[in-house]
């Protein structure tokens, strides 16, 4: 969200453990010990993190590729998710805050000059900006549209893939982050009453309106349920697809954002159906890794300073650092 919005939280000291049998391990993550906190997993393979733009704030996987909003730098950058090497890096909007592929195109939401860019993913080249509401703060692809929420305004639209206004979603207060559960609905988190938004696609309206924990963020899919981060509260809440709750449960101070390690090219579903939901703790400067069917935490690591973004590419989880204007690798698989 547009982070004059975001609220204050007070620094708090951690005790991060690492659970028995973990086998994640960060390869690209170089902190100074001031900053450490938890338990970084042994590995011999280390790399450095990959300097981005200024601020970066979400990441996205393209298939090949990681993308990086950075918002303090009006562009995004492109980072092979094999070697590690920036591509290339391209100017959008003012302060991108949020990502989306739709399987060809890159589309940004920049939150200060009330747009989305589309990119061609394959090469960066511009394709087009197009006017949505005030303070854009998220972005989704629902297989077919784009779906943007507005923080300002109060609102949701959904653009085709032309970039036209083709339908507005009025009544949501203050939508920070935007997701597609599958089953024909869009999931939208409101900052301010601490809720989760269900909209019916075929219809662009409200179906129904959850409570969640205090302050919701970036939601996830994990394909049967939607998870939502909350973070004032700094819990996960995942609620199954009919709208129920299934837990809330303990993370990280100022959990932001959260991604399903769902299988990539490394994995089949049948050998490896991905079975852990990675949080981002931007306060505590830590990722948590949790089951996906029990919820149950199973170990924090060490990431740089104020994370914000995270994504998984089949093989690995990518965070991004705010602070430390970075892009840090932790190997999963």
């Amino acid at each position: 969200m547009p982070r004059q919005r975001l609220k204050t939280l007070a620094a708090m000291a951690i005790t991060a453990v690492v659970a028995g049998g973990v086998t994640a391990a960060i390869v690209a993550v170089a902190l100074p010990a001031a900053q450490a906190q938890g338990t970084r997993p042994g590995t011999t393979e280390f790399h450095a993190d990959v300097t981005v733009g200024a601020a970066p704030d979400a990441v996205v996987f393209d298939g090949a590729n990681l993308w990086t909003a950075n918002h303090g730098s009006a562009n995004v950058t492109k980072v092979n998710a094999w070697s590690g090497a920036v591509v290339g890096t391209y100017a959008v909007g003012v302060n991108p805050s949020a990502l989306a592929f739709d399987g060809m195109s890159l589309w940004v939401a920049n939150s200060g000059s009330n747009n989305v860019t589309k990119l061609n993913a394959a090469t960066g080249a511009h394709v087009g900006t197009y006017p949505v509401g005030i303070d854009p703060d998220g972005i989704t692809f629902d297989g077919q549209d784009i779906w943007v929420a507005n923080y300002t305004s109060n609102n949701v639209m959904k653009l085709d893939p032309a970039g036209n206004v083709v339908a507005t979603v009025t009544g949501i207060a203050l939508p920070t982050g935007i997701v597609y559960g599958g089953e024909g609905f869009i999931w939208v988190t409101s900052w301010s009453v601490n809720t989760v938004t269900r909209v019916r696609v075929s219809t662009a309206t409200v179906y129904q309106a959850i409570a969640v924990g205090s302050g919701p963020t970036s939601p996830a899919s994990d394909g049967q349920a939607v998870w939502i981060p909350n973070r004032n509260a700094g819990t996960v809440t995942k609620v199954d697809s009919g709208g129920s709750i299934v837990g809330t449960y303990q993370v990280g101070i100022g959990a932001v954002a959260v991604a399903f390690d769902r299988p990539g090219s490394s994995a089949t579903s049948a050998t490896d159906p991905g079975t852990y939901m990675w949080v981002v703790n931007n306060a505590s400067n830590s990722l948590s890794k949790m089951d996906v069917t029990s919820g149950t935490m199973v170990g924090t690591y060490s990431v740089p300073d104020r994370p914000k973004g995270v994504a998984f590419d089949g093989t690995s989880i990518w965070v991004t650092s705010s602070a430390a204007n970075s892009l840090a690798r932790i190997r999963v698989r």
